[in-house]
């Protein structure tokens, strides 16, 4: 999973160029913002279907690319 941030954080820009929603591909629950744009590009999967601790701590990289 480290990989993917890395990733995700490399090609930030370019994920958030594009102005459409995301959906989770676990559950097909549609997201509008940028940080859920990153974070689905970089766990493969939506809050919606994170378990709290996973989002406790996953989050806190996401913002930092914010």
């Amino acid at each position: 999973m480290e990989n993917k941030i890395i990733a995700v954080a490399e090609n930030r820009d370019a994920i958030l160029k594009y102005d459409h929603v995301v959906c989770c591909p676990v559950c097909g629950e549609r997201y509008f913002s940028a940080f859920d744009k990153l974070y689905i590009s970089a766990y493969g999967k939506g809050i919606c279907c994170s378990t709290a601790d996973e989002i406790d701590t996953l989050s806190d990289n996401i913002f930092a690319l914010l």
